[in-house]
């Protein structure tokens, strides 16, 4: 995996993000790359984004994930408060999914394979960039969170995994958003 220029945004138990495209850098896109080692979780606490307030942008958003070796696999959950939006799909490698409002994680990835997603965020970005996505909601999970010792299987700036995700093959699979799916269903 690419160490991304800039540092590693925050840790809290193992969750890392390498976010490479901030606010800093452009107006109104946010890029990040979160690797998940296997068996382990990563988007948690969930983030929130899709409602402009002073915590949060209003932020339209895809997700490109890569699953290490051919029959990895991993899930990724999105939920609103509103009960509109519960799906957690099965992802593979080269999966594009394209988010849509609400808590998005966790991200999981299968016991025996390593799950890289690229995050790309594009609308109005706060000066916080990915800071401001994190809300208040799950804020007690953070705190509880930080004081763990990070996974030694993470990677972080200068260090590289034994395995990437990260490689030329693969034909990118679009999910079906849930909202679009659950119309087609009902048809």
């Amino acid at each position: 995996m690419p160490d991304p220029p800039h540092p590693t945004a925050w840790s809290a138990g193992t969750r890392r993000i390498g976010s490479f495209l901030g606010a800093d850098t452009a107006d109104e896109i946010v890029a990040a790359q979160a690797p998940t080692p296997e068996g382990g979780w990563s988007s948690y606490p969930p983030r929130e984004c899709g409602e402009m307030n002073e915590a949060q942008s209003e932020l339209e958003e895809i997700r490109y994930l890569r699953v290490d070796g051919e029959s990895g696999f991993g899930s990724f959950s999105c939920c609103s408060t509103d009960g509109e939006i519960d799906d957690t799909p099965r992802v593979s490698d080269c999966d594009v999914y394209r988010v849509p409002w609400g808590f998005h994680g966790p991200a999981a990835a299968d016991p025996r394979h390593v799950m890289c997603h690229l995050d790309v965020l594009a609308g109005p970005i706060s000066g916080t960039g990915m800071a401001s996505l994190r809300g208040t909601l799950h804020a007690w999970v953070r705190d509880a969170l930080e004081p763990l010792p990070t996974d030694p299987r993470l990677p972080t700036t200068g260090a590289r995994p034994a395995r990437s995700p990260w490689r030329d093959e693969g034909a990118v699979r679009l999910l079906p958003h849930p909202i679009e799916r659950r119309s087609a269903e009902a048809t």
